[in-house]
Formats: C-alpha cells, sequence, structure tokens
C-alpha cells in the first residue's frame, strides 16, 4: 500500500461533503498497479529462482552473505577491525 494511495482515499472523501470521485477512481487504480507490480514481480522472482539453467540457489550458506560482506565493509570504513573481520568469516571471504 502506497502513501499516496492513501492521500487520494483520504482526499477522496472530504469531511461532510459528497464524494470526490476522481480521487476514489484514482486510488482505485493506483491499488491495481499495486497488485499487478506483485503479481508481475513475484513471478519474475520465482522464474529467477527456479530456471533450469544457473537456477539463483537459495540456502543457509548464500542466503545473508551479501548482508554479511555489507556489513564487514561498513565496519571497515569505521575502523572497526574485530567486528569486520567476524563478518567477512560469516560471509566466507578469507581476512585480510
Amino acid at each position: 500500500f502506497s502513501s499516496l494511495s492513501c492521500v487520494c482515499f483520504l482526499n477522496a472523501f472530504p469531511h461532510r461533503k459528497k464524494v470526490n470521485i476522481p480521487m476514489l477512481l484514482l486510488m482505485f487504480a493506483m491499488i491495481g498497479l499495486i497488485i499487478f507490480a506483485d503479481i508481475f514481480y513475484s513471478g519474475r522472482i520465482m522464474n529467477a529462482i527456479t530456471r533450469p539453467e544457473s537456477p539463483i540457489v537459495i540456502d543457509q550458506n548464500t542466503a545473508y552473505r551479501q548482508l554479511y560482506k555489507s556489513m564487514a565493509k561498513s565496519f571497515e570504513k569505521r575502523g572497526k577491525k574485530e567486528e569486520a573481520a567476524r563478518f567477512r568469516e560469516l560471509a566466507g571471504i578469507k581476512s585480510k
């Protein structure tokens, strides 16, 4: 649910006045667009994960590997070498 569709919803029903039809239609269009995007991208993600040639493998070893890499870089920038080394180890990167 986007915040813009929430604003359209609030503008569609002004206090003690007649319903603002264009805002109501715009709100339904936005909600429909959000639902379409969710279905479309969920299908694309599922196709990428389950494709027969070079599938994206998600298991315990790869689920958080990218997160660990970015955390290690972040700690290195801050000069916290012990924490960076711990996250590099979790990501499977050899220590520097």
